[in-house]
């Protein structure tokens, strides 16, 4: 068997952070090597054990999920954050993407997703949850200018109906995030799978 993705869990709420163990544990190509309650264990940890996925509450006593990213992505870059949250406000999802963040997901669907999603980004694909990647995509619709050029997407590959995230390739990203473009639009259902060696 290939060799598992090791995954820390960070959240301060322990019985949801049970939760996310329970969702995982029969899961035979992902191990969880440890869990911390708090963004100071979180990072503390990740850098001692070099997990290849970290899911990380964005809201977390000492340091947040934001922080905590932003430090990983400066010290130990090969590490993916997944931002899990409750969070639906757009600001925290563009600024966990801007940090470094890998995904986003939201706690309410989060039980049902956590295992596609550690596997795509572990893979190096973006992934967010498509309410939220809507969000983004009409906030940044209405403050670019009326004359952005939209660059040219690639052809879609094949659409999984059954699932439930958004998928982002780089350049899909970059106009979400940072180029203000307003090229992206989830409802068209875009879903690009990450250019691997």
């Amino acid at each position: 068997m290939a060799d598992r993705i090791r995954v820390i869990l960070a959240d301060d709420y322990i019985p949801y952070r049970w939760a996310l163990l329970s969702a995982l544990a029969d899961e035979p190509s992902i191990e969880v090597i440890e869990e911390a309650s708090d963004g100071d264990e979180a990072l503390r940890k990740s850098l001692t054990l070099l997990p290849d996925v970290l899911v990380s509450d964005l809201h977390m006593p000492l340091q947040d999920g934001h922080e905590v990213t932003r430090h990983l992505r400066e010290q130990a870059p090969d590490i993916k954050v997944i931002i899990n949250t409750l969070s639906e406000n757009e600001s925290d999802l563009a600024t966990a993407l801007k940090v470094g963040a890998r995904g986003y997901l939201l706690k309410e669907e989060a039980l049902e997703l956590v295992v596609e999603a550690i596997r795509y980004v572990h893979r190096g694909g973006i992934l967010v949850s498509p309410s939220m990647a809507e969000k983004l995509y009409a906030e940044r619709s209405r403050t670019a200018p009326t004359n952005s050029a939209i660059p040219e997407l690639e052809d879609d590959p094949p659409i999984d109906e059954n699932t439930d995230t958004m998928r982002l390739s780089e350049l899909e990203l970059d106009m979400l995030v940072g180029g203000g473009g307003a090229g992206y639009n989830p409802t068209g259902r875009h879903k690009c799978r990450p250019e691997l060696p």
